[in-house]
């Protein structure tokens, strides 16, 4: 259904929370989202050529250039995107999904784009579903398990923490507390000449690091010992 214009091209697609996985539907919701106003589908279709271009089967447009694409297509830097327009370039992308396999490009650049467009997880109707929808297609299911793609899959779980539960944030959390713990006993003299799993490079680790200190609901015991092996390590 579409509400458009009587006197203008003008149309904008009329959405109802009808999924039986959330809960907005209980009351109107009345976010911080909601008052940037819905998107003209016009700019949405824009959306949906350029990144058609990078993810289709006969696209061949490349994955590195596609946010300065969208930005000069709709004519705005991605950091005035409103609400409205984000969250439909996140439905675009995951109707696209199938063509993150084409490279590890391209897994990165969707995946990079999927959490901003998504960004913080929380702030408009079904944003519940639209986070429960991106575990279920994109959590241990990476494609390309290059140091660039997992880079990008933490800063995407970072980037939408906020709309995650208590479970799904211990979920994310569980085995990087496994290996920072291994590397803090290797590098603290604990665990001399034991064997660790911490492989990662210094931009990975990063965001680790930066992704459990966006996870807020673990428990406090856990943030706690999370800080202080974080002080220990800084020095070393």
């Amino acid at each position: 259904l579409w509400c458009s214009e009587v006197d203008g091209p003008r149309q904008w697609r009329l959405e109802f929370d009808v999924r039986s996985a959330t809960q907005t539907d209980l009351e109107t919701h009345e976010g911080i989202g909601e008052t940037h106003g819905i998107v003209d589908e016009q700019l949405t279709e824009v959306a949906r050529e350029v990144i058609r271009s990078v993810f289709s089967p006969d696209g061949d447009a490349k994955p590195a250039g596609l946010v300065k694409q969208l930005g000069r297509a709709l004519d705005t830097s991605r950091w005035d995107w409103s609400p409205s327009l984000l969250r439909r370039i996140w439905d675009i992308l995951m109707e696209y999904e199938g063509g993150r396999r084409k490279s590890q490009q391209h897994e990165a650049r969707w995946l990079n784009l999927l959490g901003f467009a998504l960004r913080p997880g929380f702030g408009l109707a079904l944003d519940d579903w639209r986070v429960d929808q991106t575990w279920n297609v994109v959590h241990s299911k990476l494609v390309h398990g290059t140091p660039m793609v997992r880079t990008e899959y933490w800063i995407l779980w970072r980037r939408i923490a906020g709309g995650f539960s208590a479970r799904h944030q211990w979920v994310l959390a569980t085995p990087q507390l496994t290996q920072v713990r291994g590397l803090h006993r290797r590098m603290t003299g604990g665990g001399r000449g034991a064997k660790h799993d911490f492989q990662f490079g210094p931009a990975e680790s990063i965001e680790i690091w930066r992704l459990l200190g966006s996870l807020e609901l673990l428990p406090v015991a856990v943030k706690i010992e999370l800080a202080e092996m974080l002080l220990d390590l800084i020095p070393k």
